[in-house]
């Protein structure tokens, strides 16, 4: 466990510069860093690694999320529903 948290560690700090996160969403997505590391993989492979389309589409209002982002969804206490919305555009 602790070699899976050691290797995940720079992975989750890699996608918070990659997002361009605040460390105030930066601490909240902390507990989810595996979920978050396997969201900017999806997110990766669905727009070509292009870091601007996964900030677009990070950052773009949802009407599946109340109109919410999936990055303020992921910070609001609804990470779940912002990963569902991406296996669901992902085709997972």
């Amino acid at each position: 466990e602790i070699e899976m948290r050691d290797a995940i560690i720079p992975a989750f700090e890699n996608t918070c510069r990659r997002w361009q996160l605040t460390p105030e969403q930066q601490a909240t997505l902390s507990p989810h860093a595996i979920e978050v590391v396997g969201m900017s993989l999806t997110l990766g492979a669905m727009f070509d690694e292009s870091v601007e389309a996964e900030n677009a589409w990070l950052r773009a209002s949802r009407k599946k999320l109340a109109g919410l982002s999936a990055l303020d969804a992921m910070t609001t206490g609804m990470f779940s529903d912002a990963t569902n919305l991406l296996r669901d555009e992902a085709g997972y």
